[in-house]
């Protein structure tokens, strides 16, 4: 039991959330949303940062920008930083 709870530590230390989770979190917590609309905000930024990823270009070409905003919520270290970036790709 032991041994167990030592691995699963480990890997909750090493856990790093994807560059579009942090980006999805980043656009709910400083964006210009209601609290009510976080949750909404968390899932759609997601996935439109995902989309950049899709193997069908138009899809892929939609996500592009979002994939840019998430480079800005990688870097920033607060909501002022991740702002001026986010803004600065639009």
């Amino acid at each position: 039991m032991t041994k167990l709870l030592v691995v699963v530590s480990l890997l909750a230390a090493c856990y790093r959330p994807s560059k579009c989770d942090r980006y999805a979190e980043m656009e709910a917590r400083c964006g210009d949303v209601g609290q009510n609309e976080r949750e909404t905000t968390r899932t759609l930024a997601a996935g439109m940062c995902e989309a950049a990823a899709s193997p069908d270009p138009a899809v892929a070409h939609a996500g592009a920008r979002f994939l840019q905003e998430a480079d800005c919520a990688a870097d920033a270290a607060d909501c002022d930083a991740y702002k001026k970036c986010r803004d600065a790709v639009k």
